[in-house]
This record gives structure tokens, sequence and C-alpha cells, in this order.
């Protein structure tokens, strides 16, 4: 069955907020890099105690994109309507289960794929880590000093 304009705005909608997220964090990463950087340069190897509150402002950051980015993007494209606990359960294990349905105005906003595209997506994640993680271990034992 082909996917309907709503499905797809909805799809759309979920990735740019995962998006805007994960930029927040790049920012709040930069922000404390340069914020460091600046302090050191500035101030010298021990920087007043204002200026070492500037990373905690920096972390800050990154829940403060995100909530943004939930209230902006996690809504029905036909009503406007927040669905950030339907997004949250159809994007998790027991996404075959919740309804398809936006809660406010009832209109179909999830595609049918969407619970085996999730699962896909946490096989091929689980292939990584376990890949980057056995390339780590053959790094360290083969490029470690021998006593």
């Amino acid at each position: 069955m082909a996917e309907t304009e709503l499905e797809t705005q909805m799809k759309w909608r979920v990735r740019k907020h995962m998006l805007s997220s994960l930029g927040g964090l790049f920012l709040a990463i930069g922000l404390m890099m340069v914020a460091g950087f600046g302090a050191k340069s500035i101030f010298g190897p021990s920087p007043p105690a204002f200026v070492r509150i500037i990373p905690v402002l920096g972390i800050l950051v990154i829940p403060a994109v995100g909530f943004w980015s939930t209230f902006k993007n996690l809504r029905c494209p036909a009503c406007e309507g927040l669905v950030i606990f339907q997004v949250s359960t159809q994007y998790s294990m027991f996404g075959a289960m919740a309804s398809k349905d936006c809660r406010h105005c009832g209109k179909k906003i999830f595609a049918d794929d969407i619970p085996q595209r999730f699962r896909r997506m946490v096989l091929i994640m689980m292939a990584v880590g376990f890949t980057l993680a056995i390339v780590s271990a053959i790094l360290s034992a083969t490029l470690a000093p021998h006593r």
C-alpha cells in the first residue's frame, strides 16, 4: 500500500526532529570548545570561576534544542496537534501495537512499515557497534607496546 501525504510529512517531521536534536548536540560541543579555548587564551591556565560556568551553559543547550525541536516538529501534519508520545511509541519495540492515527483528529499519520524500519535500524546500529568494538580491540592489541 502506498504512503499517504500525511504519512510522508510525518516521517519528514520525525527526521527533522532527530537531525535538529543531533545538531543541538554538535552546537553544544562546539560552544564548549570555543569557550574553553577562549578562556584559556584570555585568562591563561586558571580562568576565574565565572568563566568555568560557560561550559555548563553549553551543556544546557542540548536539552533546550531538544525540547524546542520536540514541540516544533512532532506535531500532526493535519491538525498541528502534539503527537510527542505517539511518536515515541511508534519508534519503539511496541510500535506494531500502537495506533497509527492522530489522537487529536483521527487521521492516519504513521506509516505501517515503521516497526520494521525501526527494528532494521536497531540491528544495523548493533552491527556497527560490534564492528567498532572488534576493530578497536584488534587495533589496541596490535598497537599497544608489549610488556
